[in-house]
């Protein structure tokens, strides 16, 4: 009677082998399914607190808005020290302030070179009077100030412009010379408010009126952050362009500014923000954010999204200024010139329309 031969040393090997390769690229299959998942979910989440800022403002005929909280832990934006992985959001509010009353500010036109004589004939600078009932003291509250600045003219029913601060010229705020510099001319017929015709300076017949400024915003009382799911960021340094110049602030800046997109009452993105054109959230699996790139062309900088090495989904959050709407995209992963960076992330979303259609 013969006897079964068992299976030798090296068939075994190939076998366990075999097995070890299956079970590899199952679990790789499965964690690239779960990130996905989590990405999708991140995306439905900071989609409903969007749209959550822009119904509170509605409701309360106010300003409200979305502060994007950073994750102190991961890498930092390019050449600052400010970081560039936003974990979650929290719901903000204007600071609450009282109205500088009538006659505490002047409107005049630019005159850059002290002559008496207009050198524009856009209304551009607000002078505050410092002294006399309603002075001004914006030199000293500057640092509360919204950025950008936000001014309204006059108080309680006017119109909302964004200002800026100068820091050098005839218009540097400084003590005794309290100067604010419209980035939006402020239109002006005589009478208009009450107020008289606006002359260049410095002459004395100036148009006086009231006006509002914003001091920034703070969290809604006992509001809940809203978090993404672990594992899942918004990366800065792949976002849009106006939301990279919100997130390093002025030139020089030490403290990393507050990234706040704000809704009006109307639904719209409010102020100069509103301006800067659609914004575009680069949402990714946090790992790939963090990992470095894998591309020769790219070797030793950032984990680009049309990187090969990366396991996770990319997709774009679309805000528009104008509605207010919110929506979700594949992120374009093209990179046709194989420089290591895709051509244009937000091409999809630009485009208003799904991957591959």
């Amino acid at each position: 009677m013969s006897r079964r031969a068992g299976f030798t040393l090296t068939e075994l090997l190939i076998v366990i082998g075999i097995l070890l390769l299956l079970s590899t690229l199952s679990l790789a299959v499965y964690s690239s399914g779960r990130s996905s998942d989590r990405i999708r979910s991140a995306a439905r989440i900071a989609q409903s607190a969007f749209l959550g800022a822009k119904d509170r403002a509605m409701n309360a005929k106010d300003f409200r808005g979305l502060r994007l909280t950073r994750d102190t832990n991961g890498p930092l934006l390019p050449n600052s020290n400010f970081p560039a992985l936003v974990n979650g959001f929290v719901i903000v509010q204007p600071i609450p302030h009282d109205p500088y009353p009538a006659g505490s500010i002047a409107l005049e036109r630019l005159d850059n070179n002290l002559d008496g004589m207009a050198d524009s004939a856009d209304v551009l600078i607000v002078h505050g009077i410092s002294s006399g009932k309603g002075a001004v003291d914006w030199d000293f509250v500057a640092g509360r100030f919204a950025s950008p600045g936000q001014i309204r003219i006059p108080a309680g029913t006017g119109a909302w412009y964004a200002f800026t601060i100068d820091t050098t010229g005839p218009y540097k705020l400084a003590s005794g010379n309290q100067f604010l510099r419209l980035l939006v001319p402020y239109t002006a017929t005589s009478p208009v408010n009450g107020m008289t015709m606006v002359t260049a300076f410095p002459t004395t017949n100036k148009a006086t009126s009231s006006c509002d400024i914003q001091f920034g915003y703070e969290v809604v009382p006992f509001h809940q952050p809203i978090p993404l799911p672990a594992g899942v960021v918004v990366d800065l340094r792949y976002s849009s362009n106006n939301l990279l110049s919100m997130a390093l602030g002025q030139a020089g800046a030490t403290v990393a500014p507050n990234i706040d997109i704000t809704f009006s009452p109307r639904g719209t993105i409010a102020g100069a923000t509103g301006g800067m054109g659609a914004y575009y959230l680069c949402l990714r699996d946090i790992e790939d954010a963090m990992g470095p790139s894998t591309v020769p062309a790219t070797a030793g900088g950032v984990r680009d999204p049309s990187d090969p090495a990366c396991q996770g989904d990319c997709l774009i959050l679309a805000v528009n200024p104008g509605t207010g709407l919110v929506q979700t995209y594949a992120a374009d992963l093209t990179d046709a010139n194989s420089d290591g960076y895709a051509d244009n992330l937000f091409r999809f979303a630009q485009l208003g329309r799904a991957a591959g259609r």
